[in-house]
């Protein structure tokens, strides 16, 4: 099986980049496939993770085709034409069984229309719940249109390709795709003998939180608010929050502005959160929208119950309602208060959800979601 993954560039960190590395990892070194990536503009700069030798690396240097317009609208179409032209003749060089694109860029303007007889596969690492969610978070009318004017335009390109792989079955139902849809969720880059539990959970007096900055989807202000009411009663617990970004700063003022600094801890990004996972006690997500959150099955992996607000659309069909952790419905405050407060007084809940946790989590190993990958390459090659 020759795959061919799109992707703008493997140099920066982030959710979609990380899967594709540990997809195309274990498909060439366990599965034997022939795995290629072509990329947009590496620009000579270095991965962000680390990639199997037996992967061939195509650096499309799209940059080399910009030119000042002369007549912006008539000059991007031909930009268009000619870079159609330098995928078609690369694509077509290669001759793979199969071209997935993993994220939105050019090639949704130019791999649908190829007509090159090769299956293609949109991976859509987000939802469309979960965008319109998000642009309730732009206050301004003007840039808040111009978000959902160009997210509608993504949707629609989508829509060229003959399959679309979502994250989840909520999304399936009511994204309201024209093209065939399928559900694989992403996969865990550790194996079955990876997973493991850590029993004395509780003593670590420590609840986690893991996620971007760069806007307050996340929702993290709302976590130090609640935790200036948890410390009322557990004034030894202390919030870890990871991640790192423009938002940053507001919620340094925000914890300082509620003396928390010895209960509330801003620890920036970090390459070793597993082992983070694996010092605390349970894991928190207050965000506004999500794709499918794979912080929430690492987590899970280290043997950690989760407690959530119920948003678009991944949480819901992670977490197995008072099983592996909680789901907080209507993001109420008073209820995420009332299941925090549960777990940290109640030592017995928290290893039973712990156990069921580490259980879920081995539904994302690399072994279960490959097998879900080998039946769908298998199914659109033979259509």
């Amino acid at each position: 099986m020759k795959i061919l993954y799109c992707i703008g560039s493997l140099a920066q960190t982030g959710g979609t980049e990380k899967v594709l590395a540990n997809k195309a990892n274990y498909f060439v070194e366990t599965l034997g496939y022939n795995v290629q990536i072509l990329i947009n503009e590496q620009n000579e700069k270095a991965f962000a993770y680390q990639y199997s030798d037996k992967i061939i690396m195509h650096d499309m240097k799209l940059s080399s085709y910009l030119k000042k317009p002369i007549i912006p609208y008539l000059s991007y179409k031909l930009l268009q034409f000619k870079i159609a032209k330098v995928y078609k003749d690369k694509i077509k060089d290669i001759s793979p069984d199969i071209i997935i694109v993993a994220q939105h860029g050019i090639e949704d303007f130019i791999i649908p229309k190829l007509g090159l007889n090769i299956p293609t596969v949109r991976e859509f690492h987000f939802s469309t719940q979960a965008i319109w969610e998000t642009s309730k978070l732009i206050n301004n009318i003007f840039k808040r249109s111009l978000f959902k004017f160009k997210k509608k335009r993504i949707l629609k390109k989508m829509n060229g390709y003959d399959h679309i792989v979502l994250l989840t079955q909520r999304d399936q139902t009511y994204g309201n795709y024209k093209a065939k849809t399928t559900v694989i969720q992403n996969m865990l880059d550790i194996t079955r003998d990876d997973f493991s539990i850590n029993k004395n959970k509780i003593n670590y007096k420590r609840v986690i939180s893991v996620g971007s900055m760069h806007d307050r989807r996340k929702g993290f202000h709302t976590q130090i608010n609640l935790w200036s009411k948890i410390i009322e009663n557990h004034p030894d617990w202390v919030l870890d929050i990871y991640g790192d970004g423009v938002e940053r700063k507001n919620l340094q003022k925000q914890i300082d502005n509620l003396n928390l600094n010895n209960n509330v801890i801003l620890h920036g990004n970090t390459n070793e959160i597993m082992s983070k996972y694996k010092e605390s006690s349970f894991f928190l997500m207050t965000s506004i929208a999500e794709g499918l959150p794979m912080v929430l099955i690492e987590a899970m992996s280290c043997g950690l119950p989760c407690v959530s607000f119920d948003c678009p659309d991944g949480p819901s069909e992670i977490i197995n309602q008072n099983k592996n952790g909680f789901i907080i419905e209507d993001r109420s405050l008073e209820n995420l208060y009332n299941q925090v407060e549960k777990l940290i007084s109640n030592e017995d809940l928290l290893l039973s959800f712990s156990e069921n946790a580490l259980e879920t989590s081995k539904n994302y190993s690399i072994e279960n979601i490959s097998k879900k990958w080998i039946s769908f390459f298998n199914e659109i090659t033979a259509e």
